[in-house]
C-alpha cells in the first residue's frame, strides 16, 4: 500500500512556498482572480480530493511582497521556472489552479488519476499555453462538444470549458466532464465555502481512501506513531485545510465528523496531536538551537512552534474547527526564515541551482523513456544517425519534455547540427541547459553525458533503463562540466573520459562535480576523487559498485 496524504499535505504546503517566493518575478498587473469563479460542476463524482489555490491573490499578499524584497530576482525566476516544470502549468499566467484527484491513497493497481482545472487571466493566448504544453495533439468531437486529445504516451488531454478556463486530464476524465451531469456535492461544498474566504484550500471525503487502505490502516501496529489516531477514521468524513494571506491571515483546519459524538471524539484527538507536535518541535529546536544556531530550519521550526501557541479549537456540531490567526509580525518572521534559506552564499546558491537544472534535465530523460520506450540515444525515430552518428545533440530531442515543443519543431531532424538551417538555432539556447555560474556562455552548455563504449548515451545503440546492470543508481547519465569544456547545446559531443585521464578532463568544475544519476538522484561529488571511481560511475555494465554517497563533496 502507497500513502498520499502525507504527500498531498506536503505538495499544498511546498506548492504555495514556491508561487510565494516566486511571486519577485516580474508580472503585468491583471485582472482579479474573481473575474473566473470555480464552478463546482467541474467536481464530478469520480473526484474526493482536491486542491485549489487563488494564485494571483497570494502572489498580491503581503507575505509575496516581503519575499520580493529578501529575495534575488534570478533565484526567483529559477524557482519558477523549476515549479512550472515540475507541475506542467505556467502558474504566472494563473487566476487560479485546480487539482482534482479520484484518491489520496494507493493500494493494489488502484493509483490516484488527477484532473487540472487552469484559469487563465484575460492577458493570456490560452489556446498557445496549452498546445505547447500539451504537445501534439488532435480534435476529438463528443456530442456537440470538442476536445484535443494528446497523442503521446501518457499525455493527457485538453478541454475548454469557457474561453479562460480549461481542463487538462485523461481523456476518459475528459469525456465524463463533458457528459457528466452529477456532482460529488460533498466535496463541491467543501470547496465552495472554503475557497470563498480562503487564498488556498485542500480538501478531501473519507471516500478519498481506498476500503483496502482503511482496512490496512486499521490494522497498524501499535507501536506506530500512527497507531493512536487511527481511531479518527471511523469518526471522520472530510478534512479541510485553507489558508488566507491576501486579506485576512489565518490558517484553518475542519475536521467533519458524522456527528456531535464523533465530533466530541475528533477534538480528543486533535489536542493530543497538538500536545505532541509541540513536543517534537521543542525537541527538534533544542537540537538545533545546540548544533545549527542561527539556521533558516530553526527560525522555521520557531515560528511554527510560536504558530502552535495561538492554535483554537471549537467544535462547531459535527465539525471541529482548528484556526490561528497570524499577526503582521509573524508574516514577517516567516518571510525572513524564507529568505535565509534563499539568500545562502552564492555557491551555495550555485549548487541548488545546478540541482534545479539537473531535476529538470533528469524528469525529462524520464519523459522521454515512457514516450518512446528507452532513452534519447539509437538511430531510433526521432533521433536521426548519419555514418554511425547522431546528427542532433540528445538535448535537442529532450525539447517536447521541457516545454520547449515550439523550439523542437523549429529543428530539420534530418540535418546535421552545423547545418544551413539548425544551426542559427545555437543562439536559442533553452533557459535549463545553460550555467548558472557562467551565463555568458552563449549557446554552449556544461551539460554533458559521459561518451563512449560502456557509457548510457555514448553506446549510439537503444538503451533502455532495464539494460543497465550496475544499477541506476550506480550510473550517471549527466554531469556539469567546467566552462572550459562547454560546447554548443545542439552539437552532438559529449564527454570522453577513460581510466587514463585526470579529473581535469571535467573542466574547472569547483569544489564539487554536478552528477544526474539514473535513477534521478542529483549528487554534488568531490573532484579529487580517484579517476576510476568516476569512469566506474559513468560505466553502467562494468559490475563495479560504489557507495556514491561516500563520494559526496
Amino acid at each position: 500500500m502507497r500513502f498520499r496524504y502525507l504527500a498531498w499535505v506536503v505538495m499544498f504546503t511546498g506548492l504555495l512556498g514556491n508561487l510565494l517566493v516566486s511571486a519577485g518575478c516580474q508580472r503585468v498587473q491583471v485582472p482579479s482572480e474573481e473575474t473566473v469563479p470555480l464552478r463546482t460542476t467541474y467536481i464530478t463524482p469520480e473526484f474526493h480530493a482536491a486542491l485549489v489555490i487563488k494564485v494571483q491573490r497570494l502572489l498580491d499578499s503581503s507575505l509575496a511582497a516581503e519575499l520580493k524584497t529578501n529575495a534575488g530576482d534570478r533565484y526567483l525566476e529559477e524557482l519558477l521556472q523549476q515549479l512550472n516544470l515540475r507541475y506542467h502549468v505556467h502558474f504566472q499566467d494563473l487566476a487560479r489552479y485546480t487539482m482534482l484527484a479520484t484518491s489520496i491513497a494507493e493500494t493494489g493497481n488502484d493509483t490516484s488519476e488527477i484532473a487540472n482545472i487552469l484559469q487563465y487571466h484575460s492577458t493570456v493566448d490560452t489556446k498557445s499555453v496549452n498546445q505547447q504544453l500539451i504537445g501534439e495533439s488532435t480534435p476529438v468531437q463528443v456530442g456537440s462538444r470538442n476536445y484535443l486529445r494528446g497523442l503521446s504516451p501518457g499525455t493527457d488531454s485538453l478541454y475548454w470549458l469557457e474561453q479562460k478556463t480549461v481542463v487538462r486530464a485523461p481523456e476518459r476524465h475528459v469525456k465524463q466532464l463533458i457528459t457528466s451531469t452529477s456532482v460529488n456535492q460533498p466535496l463541491a461544498e467543501l470547496i465552495e465555502e472554503s475557497s470563498a474566504t480562503h487564498d488556498a484550500v485542500l480538501a478531501f471525503t473519507i471516500q478519498s481512501l481506498h476500503s483496502d487502505t482503511i482496512r490496512q490502516l486499521r490494522a497498524t501496529s501499535s507501536e506506530s506513531p500512527l497507531h493512536p489516531f487511527i481511531p479518527a477514521i471511523g469518526h471522520l468524513e472530510s478534512v479541510v485545510l485553507s489558508l488566507s494571506l491576501a486579506e485576512t491571515r489565518n490558517l484553518e483546519i475542519k475536521l467533519a465528523g458524522h456527528n456531535a459524538n464523533s465530533a466530541t471524539a475528533l477534538a480528543a484527538l486533535a489536542t493530543r496531536a497538538l500536545v505532541s507536535l509541540k513536543q517534537q518541535l521543542d525537541t527538534s529546536i533544542e537540537q538545533l538551537t545546540r548544533d545549527t544556531p542561527g539556521s533558516s530550519q530553526l527560525m522555521a521550526f520557531q515560528l511554527a512552534r510560536n504558530v502552535l501557541d495561538l492554535v483554537t479549537l471549537k467544535v462547531d456540531e459535527n465539525v471541529v474547527i482548528l484556526e490561528a490567526h497570524l499577526t503582521t509580525k509573524h508574516v514577517s518572521e516567516l518571510a525572513e526564515a524564507i529568505g535565509v534559506n534563499v539568500l545562502r552564499s552564492t555557491q551555495e546558491r550555485f549548487r541548488v541551482l545546478a540541482r534545479s537544472r539537473l531535476d529538470q534535465i533528469g524528469s525529462s530523460i524520464l519523459q522521454f523513456h515512457e514516450t518512446h520506450g528507452s532513452l534519447p540515444v539509437g538511430n531510433q525515430s526521432p533521433l536521426v544517425y548519419r555514418d554511425g552518428q547522431p546528427l542532433l545533440s540528445w538535448r535537442v530531442h529532450l525539447l517536447p519534455f521541457l516545454q520547449e515543443e515550439k523550439l523542437y519543431r523549429q529543428f530539420h531532424l534530418d540535418e546535421p547540427w552545423n547545418s544551413k538551417h539548425n544551426l542559427p538555432l545555437v543562439k536559442q539556447i533553452p533557459h535549463v541547459y545553460t550555467s548558472p555560474q557562467h551565463g555568458s556562455l552563449k549557446g554552449h552548455t556544461t551539460y554533458l553525458a559521459p561518451g563512449g563504449p560502456g557509457t548510457v548515451l555514448g553506446e549510439n545503440k537503444p538503451i533502455r533503463f532495464d539494460d543497465i546492470t550496475d544499477g541506476i543508481g550506480q550510473t550517471i547519465l549527466v554531469v556539469q562540466v567546467g566552462p572550459d569544456q562547454a560546447i554548443e547545446w545542439t552539437r552532438p559531443v559529449d564527454l570522453l573520459f577513460s581510466e587514463q585521464d585526470s579529473l581535469e578532463q571535467v573542466g574547472q568544475v569547483g569544489n564539487y562535480l554536478s552528477a544526474l544519476f539514473a535513477d534521478g538522484r542529483v549528487f554534488h561529488l568531490d573532484p579529487r576523487m580517484p579517476p576510476r571511481k568516476l569512469r566506474a560511475l559513468f560505466q553502467y555494465q562494468d559490475g563495479i559498485r560504489l557507495d556514491r554517497r561516500r563520494l559526496r563533496r
